[in-house]
């Protein structure tokens, strides 16, 4: 931390994520009353935000349980009918599996394309805007 108290940008990745008593730890520290910060993330969406997140990690771990099933049937079904079906069915989940890789493994330090304010943020602090 700084001589204000304010967290280096470049720690941003040793941080603990993903979970709404971090957020009310962080603004407790500057005086916020808890139950005004749960109430306000409530009301603007975070908690199902991060909710959805786990959701969405939660299926990219399932895709891949999928994936390596997939892998073991096309290789068990070598000249046997039905192999094509694996095959493509494999395709398209490896697919969709890497594309949701993409945003599970994307920067902490960015902002939604449509927060102008967030954008601004990052743009005076950092020197970029967020948007990947």
């Amino acid at each position: 931390m700084n001589a204000e108290g304010h967290r280096q940008f470049w720690e941003i990745d040793r941080l603990p994520q993903n979970k709404v008593r971090h957020l009310v730890a962080d603004f407790a520290a500057y005086g916020v009353p808890s139950d005004m910060v749960l109430a306000i993330l409530l009301r603007r969406g975070v908690f199902k935000w991060l909710a959805c997140r786990r959701d969405v990690i939660r299926l990219k771990h399932d895709w891949r349980d999928d994936v390596r099933a997939a892998q073991g049937k096309v290789a068990e079904l070598k000249r046997r009918h039905g192999r094509s079906w694996w095959r493509g069915y494999l395709s398209a989940l490896t697919i969709c599996r890497q594309q949701v890789r993409v945003v599970c493994d994307s920067s902490r330090v960015r902002a939604p394309d449509n927060d102008w304010t967030a954008r601004d943020y990052l743009r005076r602090t950092l020197g970029r805007d967020g948007v990947p």
